[in-house]
């Protein structure tokens, strides 16, 4: 059994954090629960208040892992991620960007060999993770002279998203010589 809690604190956007693991081990099963949370309002610089650079997060992992000999093991994995008003740093007056609220949970599986056969490292990994965003903008433009007119442009939109992604990846790293690896893959998914 093990595990680890850390804080921190930023004076330069008021931002605090926190972060905690506990990891449970037996012989052939490891289970690992994880969580991170965040939130920073806009940094200051030397050259003033870098507006909309603030953010708030929640991130929280798990993954349970079955060994199946000293150098292969299955592992299935949960994450969610959460973000709210996340800022594009910079944007603002004329042109403003950020996130709303971004939401992600993924869930994996994978098989991981340490030491194949002429292969050597090999990872295969299938996923299916769901990803819900909004973007939002805002343009604001001064008055521009046309004539004996003024035109005026001043649009806010909206994106939002919702994306559903199945996914298959294959890794592998195979020695050359005492030096380097050759690391190669591919990944499949579909959105």
């Amino acid at each position: 059994v093990g595990g680890s809690v850390s804080t921190r604190y930023s004076t330069i956007d008021d931002g605090r954090g926190a972060t905690g693991e506990l990891t449970v081990a037996a012989s052939r099963v490891r289970a690992r629960v994880g969580a991170s949370w965040r939130r920073a309002n806009d940094f200051a610089s030397p050259e003033g208040v870098v507006v909309n650079s603030g953010a708030e997060s929640l991130d929280l992992s798990g993954q349970l892992e079955y060994i199946l000999s000293a150098a292969q093991r299955v592992r299935l994995g949960v994450d969610r991620f959460e973000a709210e008003k996340v800022g594009l740093p910079g944007t603002s007056g004329v042109f403003t960007g950020s996130f709303p609220f971004t939401d992600r949970e993924r869930l994996s599986v994978e098989y991981i060999a340490d030491a194949l056969p002429a292969i050597g490292s090999l990872r295969l990994e299938a996923y299916l993770q769901d990803q819900d965003e909004n973007f939002a903008t805002v343009l604001d433009l001064p008055p521009i002279a046309a004539g004996p007119f003024n035109v005026l442009i001043d649009t806010e939109t909206e994106r939002v998203g919702d994306i559903t992604t199945l996914g298959f990846a294959a890794r592998a790293g195979t020695p050359l010589g005492s030096r380097h690896l050759l690391s190669y893959g591919v990944e499949f998914f579909r959105d």
